[in-house]
Order: structure tokens, then sequence, then C-alpha cells
């Protein structure tokens, strides 16, 4: 029976010496997790950025009406700070209105620049509610 040659290294972090198995990178788990934290930053502050403006705009849309059933203009959401170009979902009724979602919260123009405030109803999965 052969033993398995032990090599040294540097890990990639703090480029201190490790021993071990000739594929290892870190010398523990902090620095393993630093190193995958820094790779990860770019495209998780992109992530994080958009779920803020995504919790944004729900909670606008929940502080107009926290009943599902308000009418108000596209002047009072902007006012407010809402982000039309961003929403969780879309959904298309069988009559053709388009509802768009901002995770359970959503809304559907009305005409004359108004929209009607609609929940998700909770008891399905895919069904809607309006």
């Amino acid at each position: 029976m052969l033993l398995k040659e032990k090599i040294s290294n540097h890990c990639l972090v703090c480029d201190e010496k490790i021993t071990g198995r000739r594929d290892k990178k870190f010398c523990d788990d902090h620095c393993r997790a630093s190193y995958h934290h820094q790779i990860n930053e770019e495209s998780n502050t992109l992530i994080r950025k958009m779920n803020n403006r995504l919790k944004k705009n729900r909670s606008i849309l929940k502080k107009i009406d926290d009943s599902g059933e308000a009418i108000c203009s596209s002047k009072q959401l902007s006012l407010s700070g809402f982000d039309f170009s961003i929403h969780t979902s879309i959904y298309i009724n069988e009559l053709g209105a388009t509802f768009y979602y901002c995770y359970d919260i959503g809304y559907v123009s009305i005409g004359n620049d108004h929209y009607s405030l609609v929940k998700r109803n909770r008891n399905f999965k895919e069904k809607w509610e309006v």
C-alpha cells in the first residue's frame, strides 16, 4: 500500500503555507469563504440592489392600499418613488389585461393613467385574484 505524498501549497487568500491534499487551496474555512465571497461579490451586489428596488415598489403599493382594492394614478406612484421598469412577474388574463406584480401585490392599468391595485390569491399558487 502506497501512502499519498503530501505537498506544500500556499493559501490563495492569505498566502500562508498549507500542507495536505494536492488540490487543497485554502488554509482554513475562513479563507475559503473569503475567496468565494470576493468572487461572487459583484453578482451578489447586483441581485441585492435589484431586490431592494423590488421591495421598495412592493412597499409603495402596500402603503397605498393594504386591502388590494385601491385605485391610484401613475403620478401618485411616481412621486412615491415607484419604478415602473421592474417587477417580479407579469400575468395577462383572458380579457387581455396585463397585470404587473411585485411579489404578491400588483397593478393593472384601468385607463386615463390610473391603476387598480391587486393582490395575488394566496390560496392557490398559480391562481390570481382580480
